[in-house]
């Protein structure tokens, strides 16, 4: 073999190699087709692939149309033809490459090579769309439990009907003027969402009491930030969802319960759903009072920034009713 056709091989192997950038099957079978017939000078290319359980069903080729076709013209291509069957990975089918003349072993070994790569390669994207099509349902059952629940706190207290989804709304776009990512952004959304869960244990006539709550009840409502703990500490979250049940009604000055908690003692997530309760509390009717408008919630917040509130929070949250003004 001599330079060129070293380099020229050497070009081919690198091609190969790089077949598994493709980011999904589709992406990967188009290159795949353009990369072989550029490469090898192909008259005929086709890929019918198809999964262990016949989740999709692929035909891919070039001067043959379908695989009816592809497996007629192996039939009569004879030594110009090369023809490699899918059986690992889960994966059935197979690969048709040919040229108008027959094959040389140096390109039958190239091919081979491709056709390994291409195999492999194939295996990874089909068991990578099947996590990701398992973690989509992994997420939609999630998101259904969580919802769920909250409508069971609130179905319990019409006044807050509403209020868990308005908390976690809120606190999200709080985070979002904090600048924190994504991933954060998702736990925070779900803090606000089962913030009050703790409240399904508190006795419905304490949660509907049209009047001022007496120092009893008021020690027996304030249990549901414990409760709330309690129920989702053991849940393997990646996101600290029961503490910020536990701290939500914690206040910078210590003022608040269940631990009187101070300053940096409450977590960041706790302070974010904190501001968003009190504002979205303020703003909904309540058994024992009518609803505050917007203005006079805003004045709270801005009275309370720095003593009960995180200023910053209180900041953020404020840019975002003043986008939604």
């Amino acid at each position: 073999m001599n330079g060129g056709s070293l380099l020229s091989e050497l070009s081919c192997l690198y091609e190969i190699a790089s077949l598994g950038e493709a980011h999904d099957l589709e992406e990967l079978l188009e290159t795949a087709k353009e990369k072989a017939i550029r490469l090898f000078g192909l008259s005929h290319y086709a890929v019918f692939l198809e999964t262990a359980r016949n989740e999709k069903v692929t035909f891919c080729g070039w001067g043959i149309k379908n695989k009816e076709e592809a497996e007629e013209y192996l039939e009569k291509a004879g030594l110009r033809a090369f023809y490699y069957p899918f059986g690992r990975n889960g994966i059935g089918g197979f690969l048709l490459m040919a040229k108008q003349r027959p094959l040389q072993d140096s390109e039958i070994r190239l091919f081979r090579l491709f056709a390994h790569s291409l195999e492999d390669t194939m295996g990874l994207k089909v068991t990578l769309r099947k996590l990701k099509e398992t973690q989509r349902t992994l997420e939609e059952a999630f998101w259904g439990v969580a919802f769920a629940l909250t409508k069971l706190v609130e179905r319990r207290d019409p006044y807050t009907s509403g209020h868990s989804l308005g908390v976690a709304e809120l606190s999200r776009k709080i985070g979002e003027k904090l600048g924190l990512s994504e991933k954060e952004l998702m736990g925070l959304y779900i803090s606000g969402l089962l913030h009050d869960i703790g409240k399904s244990t508190v006795p419905l006539e304490i949660l509907v009491k049209p009047g001022r709550l007496n120092e009893l009840e008021m020690r027996l409502i304030r249990l549901h930030a414990q409760a709330g703990y309690e129920i989702l500490k053991d849940v393997a979250f990646p996101w600290p969802v029961a503490l910020v049940a536990l701290q939500h009604h914690e206040r910078l000055d210590g003022s608040g319960y269940p631990q009187a908690l101070k300053g940096d003692q409450i977590i960041l997530e706790a302070k974010i759903v904190a501001v968003a309760d009190v504002l979205d509390a303020m703003t909904h009717d309540r058994p024992y009072r009518p609803k505050h408008g917007i203005e006079k919630a805003q004045e709270e917040l801005e009275k309370d920034k720095g003593t009960k509130y995180d200023p910053q929070v209180v900041e953020a949250c404020l840019l975002v009713l003043k986008d939604h003004a």
